[in-house]
């Protein structure tokens, strides 16, 4: 019975089985996309530790709100290293393209300036050398695109590079870093992702108007203790 009332009314049955389909596409194609986004960062052996400050700056003259953003002013960072001693870990990070040389090869690549703490905050997948070297003063990771781009090789432990600026400076090369997976805020080129190419120490950081108060210029992470 039920077949035959189904080939009698053929265009509604037809209807209705294309608005099934397409309502259970949806739904799979939204579950997908809710599990990759929750998915994001979840590879750092900290990430339930590790947050990102947001910044809202109030002003009398707004009638409304302004909403929060995720890059913050650079001296937020010294203020919560200041008040709240109790964290484990704070670490600001400034993204920016530069023109970096080896020898007779000019590359511009996305460089990534962190303070120190930035190593035992994130822990990277290394492929040679230190990622904690990242402390160190003059000292630099790079992707392997970086290094590719770069050298034409891996083989960049060691290596000291040039990043051009008002005053060119050397850094040397700590370590090697593998490609960050898909589902990070720092992959390069990524969904709602600024990837880098390059992660240099904070020292190398040539002083920039917007390192004040209201430039929103920075990220800032910081990491909870293990209590909580």
């Amino acid at each position: 019975m039920a077949m035959r009332r189904l080939l009698q009314q053929r265009f509604h049955t037809a209807v209705g089985v294309a608005v099934l389909t397409l309502g259970l596409l949806c739904f799979v194609a939204a579950n997908l996309f809710v599990n990759y986004v929750r998915s994001y960062d979840t590879h750092w052996s900290n990430s339930e530790r590790i947050y990102i400050v947001a910044e809202r700056t109030r002003s009398n003259g707004f009638a409304l709100m302004p909403s929060f953003m995720t890059s913050t002013d650079a001296p937020v960072a010294e203020h919560l290293r200041t008040d709240v001693p109790e964290l484990a870990g704070v670490a600001r990070r400034l993204v920016g393209q530069r023109l970096v040389s080896f020898g007779d090869r000019r590359t511009p690549l996305l460089a990534a300036y962190v303070e120190p703490q930035f190593g035992e905050i994130f822990d990277f997948d290394v492929l040679a050398g230190d990622a904690r070297a990242i402390a160190n003063p003059r000292s630099a990771l790079i992707t392997e695109r970086g290094a590719g781009r770069l050298f034409g090789t891996t083989e960049a432990v060691g290596r000291t590079i040039t990043i051009a600026g008002q005053q060119p400076i050397d850094v040397t090369i700590a370590g090697v870093v593998a490609e960050l997976p898909d589902q990070s805020h720092m992959k390069f080129g990524g969904l709602f992702a600024t990837g880098f190419d390059l992660l240099v120490s904070w020292d190398a950081l040539e002083p920039l108007p917007v390192m004040g108060w209201g430039g929103r210029a920075v990220t800032t992470y910081v990491l909870l203790p293990q209590d909580g």
